[in-house]
């Protein structure tokens, strides 16, 4: 039997959850365990919380999220049966997609066509087999959550035959029968049974045992789900508690396109859910206006639980405008009510700050505006000695859009800066927390690029991979590659084919000659010779041939970190040559990348070991993938070991325990806060757009249940809008933050906006601002924001110290230039050194660092300035810094990155040319005062042979041209000399 209970506020449906727990533990045994289903985790933790809050305590409870409970139904013991998941299916057909063979159908030319484009490697064939399963597993699953009968029709033919959808349809048809045939075969091997979701009504249990399910807080779930909910209603007792935004019968409300659409014949009964409107929708009459534009997906979700429970339903709504007459509480009970055309309120709620936009020029100007809100709120509170004052924790930040890890960066930033905010931050990947999964991602990264000096050394001299040998220098490491001229290459053989024919630029030979370094004496000692010693073939198959080496010579100091460089580059080295020419089974992927993760990552802290272990369960479950029975390729592991990792999710702080709960928006829906700020909603930001992958048959046909991602959000956003107690405030950024150009906000504020002031507000004259929206400087200290300090009345907005001193400066500077009867203070120091006394000048300049004043003839300078091409540069880039950084003679090193080396020289330096041909010259001369023969040619490459081999200067074709040059300079400059001697 079904249960349904309806409230428009999460805390009541809590409330009936809580009396229909108490029944029925009265009557179940003490140990029998409540069966909780949950939208998702964070739900979860709130519902706990506030169950422990409401009863003391929480206990014995099993929660699960939908699907995984379904799965329980199922794969119960003695049942052998497997719920088929996106997860299943990619597997499937990335079987299919690996092989050759089985792609050779004509069926499959456009997918072998997409694959095997011409020109690609076999790297990127099988980066694109994994891509495309993995988009066909998910589609295929959504295809069983709301297209069970396409996929019912796929056995007897293709249904969009006609229409413009017939050429993907059938190459999608055939991969689905072929891995549908697949899966048989595995389960008939392995005594299961594989049913994909919309499959399992018949294999359901017929009772269920246990007790009741109590499912809470699902917006809207797909048909297959709602059919599984009328199943699992029929063997047994099942309650339902559902945010539900409208206590009318609001499923007669049009909603967006269905505005647009004739009204169609009204049809009942599972079939008619295959229809676009199979309820009529579009012939009902009108109703609130934010519940026509975002409310279809709930509205359509509501009806369906409205038919499965016939119409039999408790219901728990309260009207928020009863309890405090606000603007937001107001928008909130005419959302309740339905009504079409909200009546003004007998008050004027133009000042009323419950509902607010706050438009900021940038996303760090939105984060620090947020933040100093967040503490004014707080602060008035414990200031006003509120009964039950506004704390941390009943704060939320939501982010919207598609990008929300910089709104994350910045907003704990801004609130480790203002007066140190608790918060906690859920719904984030663990790789951009964790420096553990940091360096995993780049560990399954690196076996496909060219080994060059910066890949390799960003993992190396990661601090989860330097630490394990204690008191090492990378930065000492990364000097030394230089030293060495490593720059890509494992070895000689990785330039075959090339135009670099000395054994020169590789890992091999640096490593090698840092090695000898500690047995002989190099350069640190005066000695410029080479070793000649065998060097590794450039070619396969040839014999290998006579090398010469320069020792790297290091300082006593330095030969035990040279040693633990030149181990962990080679072991590196040698493993990922090994995975990149391997073909290995899932299994031992899964192995061997535990195992490379063990070798090279050290955790520093039992923190830094829990995330490793994290990382290490998430490489090695790529062994239960079942994919390509006779191995398959490093890129094709390494892919799915990347993916496992980027599916777990992360997190910091304690979340709903302490501090403000900063997360997206999509985990936090139904979840009830006093406070809620809504961040991250500009113009093209959110909603999404309504662009769906043209692999998506879907779009052949709309039906009832579908959700696009517009709507999707929409829904989301009119969720939050209900789920603010006490205050909304919705942020976006006002301004592009390159060029400046003035952004608007997402459509949906547009659109509360003008439902609130149409329908709540005075009218106001033309031009004048909106009173709901608040405009922010971009500069935190403008003077606005501290009154105070220009003597006129606060208060002032909250700001972290940093703010405050820059406001004060500001201030101190219209002070001090009024003091001067105008002016600029800044630039005319010499009248502020004037006005002021001789102790405050003395002071002022002891605590400025200033200048002493300018002699009466002024400072001499120089006839010619001297700038290098990089100080012009830097000059064009900006003037003042490069200015400063001339006039106080603050010069620094000039060279390039050396971490971001990628490519070999193909000029020499200009000081390595100029002592090169100084010194061929020189020794041409003495040769010929010897009578030698040699001239310019020979003492020139004799000169060139010791940068050539420490990796400064071009090799090949370029070392040709560059010679023909050079020789080309001496001979000038001998033809000047003789002349100028006669």
């Amino acid at each position: 039997m079904l249960h349904l209970t309806y409230s428009n506020r999460t805390e009541a449906l809590l409330e009936a959850l809580g009396r229909d727990l108490a029944a029925w533990r009265t009557s179940a045994h003490p140990f029998d365990p409540v069966r909780l289903v949950v939208p998702n985790r964070n739900v979860e933790v709130w519902l706990k919380h506030r169950l422990a809050r409401r009863d003391g305590i929480v206990a014995n409870v099993e929660t699960l999220l939908l699907r995984r409970f379904v799965a329980g139904l199922l794969e119960g013991p003695g049942r052998g049966v497997r719920l088929v998941d996106a997860a299943v299916l990619e597997d499937l057909v990335l079987s299919l997609l690996l092989d050759d063979d089985y792609l050779a159908r004509p069926e499959l030319d456009r997918v072998r066509g997409y694959l095997k484009i011409e020109g690609a490697g076999a790297d990127a064939v099988d980066l694109r087999r994994v891509q495309l399963a993995r988009v066909l597993g998910q589609l295929f699953e959504e295809y069983g959550f709301s297209r069970q009968e396409l996929l019912a029709a796929w056995p007897q033919g293709p249904r969009l035959a006609k229409t413009s959808h017939a050429e993907i349809e059938a190459w999608q048809r055939r991969l689905w029968l072929d891995a549908r045939a697949l899966l048989a075969r595995r389960a008939e091997a392995g005594g299961e049974r594989w049913l994909q979701l919309s499959e399992t009504l018949e294999a359901m249990p017929r009772t269920l045992g246990d007790g009741p399910v109590f499912f809470f807080g699902a917006s809207y779930v797909a048909r297959a789900f709602q059919r599984i909910l009328g199943r699992i209603a029929a063997a047994g007792e099942l309650f339902v508690y559902t945010l539900n935004p409208c206590a009318e019968f609001w499923e007669d409300i049009p909603a967006g396109w269905e505005l647009r659409r004739p009204p169609p014949p009204v049809r009942l009964g599972l079939a008619a859910l295959d229809e676009p409107d199979p309820f009529g929708f579009a012939a009902a009459p009108r109703g609130y206006p934010l519940l026509q534009r975002w409310g279809r997906p709930g509205r359509e979700n509501i009806r369906l639980l409205n038919e499965l429970a016939d119409c039999d339903f408790q219901e728990a709504f309260e009207d928020p405008f009863e309890r405090e007459p606000t603007l937001l509480h107001l928008v909130q009970r005419d959302v309740l009510r339905n009504e079409p055309d909200p009546a003004p309120p007998a008050v004027d709620l133009s000042a009323d700050k419950s509902l607010c936009v706050l438009a900021c020029p940038g996303v760090r100007r939105e984060a620090e505006v947020i933040a100093g809100e967040i503490w004014r709120l707080v602060q008035e509170d414990e200031e006003r000695g509120a009964p039950e004052p506004l704390r941390f924790n009943d704060v939320a930040v939501l982010v919207a859009g598609g990008d929300p890890e910089s709104y994350f960066t910045h907003l704990a930033a801004a609130f480790q800066e203002t007066f140190s905010i608790p918060f906690s931050v859920s719904d984030t990947p663990f790789a951009s927390q964790s420096r553990v999964a940091e360096a995993v991602a780049m560990l399954l990264e690196l076996p496909f690029g060219r080994f060059g000096r910066g890949e390799l050394m960003r993992f190396v001299t990661h601090p989860a991979v330097a630490g394990r040998f204690g008191e090492v220098n990378p930065q000492e490491w990364i000097e030394w590659c230089e030293a060495v001229g490593i720059v890509h290459g494992a070895d000689h053989l990785d330039h075959a084919g090339t135009y670099i024919d000395r054994d020169i630029l590789n890992w091999d030979q640096g490593l090698r000659r840092l090695a000898l370094g500690a047995v002989m004496t190099g350069a640190r000692s005066g000695d410029e010779r080479a070793l000649e010693l065998e060097a590794r073939p450039s070619r396969r198959g040839e014999q290998p041939a006579r090398e010469r080496y320069l020792p790297e010579e290091r300082g006593q100091g330095g030969q035990a970190s040279a040693a633990h460089f030149g181990l962990l580059a080679r072991s590196l080295i040698a493993d990922l040559r090994f995975a990149r020419g391997a073909r290995l089974t899932a299994i031992e992927w899964g192995e061997f990348f535990g195992t490379l993760v063990e070798a090279y990552l050290a955790p520093r802290n039992e923190s830094e070991s829990r995330e490793r272990d994290r990382c290490l369960r998430a490489v090695r479950s790529l062994g239960e993938r079942r994919i390509g029975e006779e191995g398959v390729s490093c890129r094709v592991a390494c892919e799915l070991a990347s993916a496992a990792l980027e599916g777990l999710g992360g997190g910091h702080g304690q979340y709903l325990s302490r501090g403000v709960a900063v997360s997206t928006l999509q985990p936090m829906r139904a979840i009830p806060f006093r406070v809620v700020f809504v961040a991250g909603l500009g113009e093209g930001r959110f909603p999404a757009q309504d662009r769906r992958s043209q692999l998506d048959l879907r779009q052949a046909k709309f039906q009832a249940g579908d959700v696009s991602p517009r709507e999707r959000d929409e829904y989301l956003f009119l969720e939050t809008l209900l789920c603010a107690r006490e205050r909304l405030s919705l942020s976006s950024p006002a301004r592009d933050e390159l060029p400046g150009e003035p952004l608007e906000p997402a459509p949906v504020v547009s659109e509360l906006l003008r439902v609130v002031e149409r329908s709540y507000l005075p009218p106001r004259s033309e031009g004048a601002p909106s009173p709901l929206v608040e405009s922010h400087a971009l500069r935190r200290y403008e003077p606005r924001y501290f009154p105070t300090l220009y003597g006129e009345p606060g208060p002032d907005f909250p700001a972290p110290p940093a703010a405050r001193a820059e406001a004060r400066a500001l201030a101190l500077r219209g002070q001090i230039a009024a003091a001067l009867g105008g002016g600029d203070p800044g630039r005319d120091l010499e009248r502020l050194s004037q006005a002021l006394s001789e102790p405050a000048r003395r002071l002022i300049d002891e605590g400025l660092c200033l200048l002493p004043p300018r002699p009466a003839g002024g400072f001499e300078l120089p006839e010619t300035l001297r700038l290098s091409l990089t100080a012009v540069r830097r000059f064009l880039e900006c003037p003042l810094q490069e200015g400063a950084r001339q006039i106080l003679r603050l010069f620094d090193d000039e060279s390039e990155d050396l971490l971001e080396r990628e490519d070999e020289p193909f000029e020499t330096a200009f000081l390595d040319r100029l002592q090169l041909l100084r010194g061929a010259f020189v020794e041409s001369l003495a040769r010929e005062a010897r009578g030698e023969e040699g001239g310019f040619a020979a003492a020139r490459d004799e000169a060139a042979e010791r940068p050539m081999l420490s990796g400064r200067m071009p090799t090949g074709v370029f070392a040709e041209v560059e010679r023909e040059g050079h020789l080309t300079l001496l001979r000038s400059w001998d033809r000047l000399g003789r002349d100028a001697v006669g």
